[in-house]
């Protein structure tokens, strides 16, 4: 059981992601376009961003709701590589390494948003109520 949401394999991989994309953007012809920059930048944050704040939710079903949320802003970056791959920002070798990382967090974060789902939450000692 994690007890961080930096020990979430999900979160890992769509850290990774974000990470590389950051790089990308800085580097790449995809620098001179702000406007492309910005927008895969701002949803490829939003996957760990997502699971981060779910994990500190107090209920699976909270958590299960921001898991969701994370899937769709990593959906949105796979658009955004693929239109990045069309405008040539990026190699199609990169893009084929960034899209299959990006499937990677996908799974993943299907499997803990099944698990949330499907399990009850965490019982947890009553608090004394003296």
């Amino acid at each position: 059981m994690a007890r961080r949401y930096q020990e979430l394999v999900a979160w890992q991989l769509a850290d990774e992601l974000r990470e590389r994309i950051v790089a990308l953007t800085e580097e790449s012809p995809a620098a001179r376009d702000s406007r492309f920059s910005e927008h895969i930048r701002e949803c490829a944050s939003a996957v760990p961003a997502n699971l981060a704040e779910g994990f500190c939710r107090y209920s699976h079903k909270q958590f299960a709701h921001f898991a969701v949320i994370a899937r769709s802003s990593l959906a949105e970056t796979q658009v955004r590589l693929k239109d990045g791959s069309d405008r040539h920002y990026l190699s199609r070798e990169t893009y084929q390494e960034l899209f299959r990382l990006a499937n990677r967090a996908m799974i993943a974060i299907t499997r803990l948003h099944t698990y949330l789902r499907t399990h009850p939450d965490p019982t947890f000692p009553p608090r004394n109520r003296a």
